[in-house]
């Protein structure tokens, strides 16, 4: 009776807890847990391999999204870790680009380098007219042998602090699967 009673606690406990869904892409090269009513795509780039996650639509101009890059390489795009991190950090053409300093965290059990970045950026960028909207990137970039992954949150400013327990839980989940050898 006792083991019933605690089970019912327990499962009232955490039923508001979203149920999270487990992805790997095609490529097969990490796992994660997805938010529900998140799709996903993947793509190769210059510099590798390209995964989209995309959130569900809101009132937001800018839809929340996770990019997740695994620059290769071997890839004729490939930049070193470094330099990745120096541009990612500048402001490059009509932006106003303020970035929080860096930090160390463990991510996928690799020492990884992690940072904020607010953003003004013109949107919607295809069509006239366009506007400033102010965006919130959370970057992540996880060393993988001689690659390396960028790991990234894109939302709306107004939107950033619904989404950053949500990303931080995210790259808690994120694993690495393949490595080169």
């Amino acid at each position: 009776m006792n083991a019933l009673l605690l089970s019912l606690l327990l499962g009232t406990l955490y039923a508001d807890e979203p149920a999270f869904i487990p992805y790997t892409p095609p490529g097969g090269t990490f796992t994660c847990e997805l938010p529900p009513g998140w799709s996903a795509l993947e793509e190769r780039s210059v510099r590798g391999i390209s995964s989209r996650m995309f959130g569900p639509r809101d009132d937001e101009r800018v839809r929340p999204a996770y990019h997740i890059h695994q620059v290769q390489k071997d890839t004729p795009g490939f930049i070193p870790l470094m330099e990745g991190l120096k541009r990612e950090l500048r402001c490059e053409g009509a932006c106003a680009r303020i970035a929080t300093p860096m930090q160390a965290w463990r991510i996928s059990e690799r020492g990884a380098k992690v940072f904020e970045v607010r953003e003004s950026r013109l949107f919607p960028q295809e069509t006239l007219p366009a506007e400033p909207v102010m965006l919130h990137h959370f970057y992540a970039f996880i060393p993988d042998k001689e690659d390396y992954f960028i790991v990234k949150l894109t939302v709306d400013e107004d939107a950033f602090d619904a989404y950053r327990s949500e990303f931080r839980r995210f790259l808690q989940k994120f694993r690495i699967l393949s490595s080169r050898r």
